[in-house]
């Protein structure tokens, strides 16, 4: 006959055996429930760090945004100033000086002829575009129309003279590209004199910035 005598209280006995299917489940309620209190502090604190970033973010910007738009202001007036210094150094490169022509016209007419009438523009136009896609490009070109009296017995020669000096004007770069002869025709004050009309056009000068 075996005697067995157990002295362990209830409270300290363990499971000897295999784990039990209800310790399995709170074992993985209880991690589930701390992977959940984890995420969900974690997503908090985020918030609040988010939060206190945007509010300093929202801060700097109040800071930022009026100097953000001088800074515009200046740069709108920035362009707009370039643009007219760049229609005025093309005005400047474009112009003309009268000083060549005058004094070439001075030296170009005959002795038998006489100027009654000078007329000197300095037109401006728009080129007229090859083609649909191009834009009219502004430009400026001189023009000088001469009335005077040719004297002799072939007064024709002198204005065709007095054409060709106009063209050489200048030369090799011609102030002059095109001189035309209007009329001339038999003045009817005196006989032996012939009025004419010349017009001397210069070439083509763009308006724009070199």
């Amino acid at each position: 006959m075996n005697i067995r005598i157990d002295l362990l209280d209830a409270s300290e006995r363990r499971h000897q055996g295999a784990i039990s299917p209800r310790f399995i489940v709170r074992l993985v309620a209880a991690t589930l429930a701390l992977i959940f209190a984890l995420v969900i502090g974690f997503a908090l604190y985020s918030a609040q760090v988010n939060r206190h970033a945007l509010q300093q973010a929202e801060t700097v910007w109040g800071d930022l945004r009026p100097r953000l738009e001088a800074a515009r202001a200046i740069r709108k007036g920035v362009a707009e100033t370039t643009l007219y210094l760049s229609e005025l150094e093309g005005w400047r490169a474009a112009r003309f000086s009268w000083k060549t022509a005058l004094e070439g016209l001075q030296r170009s007419v005959p002795a038998e002829a006489q100027l009654i009438r000078m007329e000197a523009l300095d037109d401006v136009a728009a080129a007229r575009p090859k083609s649909a896609e191009e834009t009219p490009m502004p430009y400026r070109r001189i023009r000088m129309k001469l009335n005077g009296r040719a004297a002799g017995e072939r007064p024709e020669d002198v204005v065709a003279r007095l054409a060709s000096a106009l063209r050489g004007i200048g030369a090799p770069q011609s102030v002059f590209s095109s001189v035309t002869l209007a009329y001339i025709q038999a003045d009817p004050l005196q006989a032996s004199l012939n009025t004419f009309e010349l017009e001397a056009t210069g070439e083509e000068r763009p308006l724009k910035a070199p």
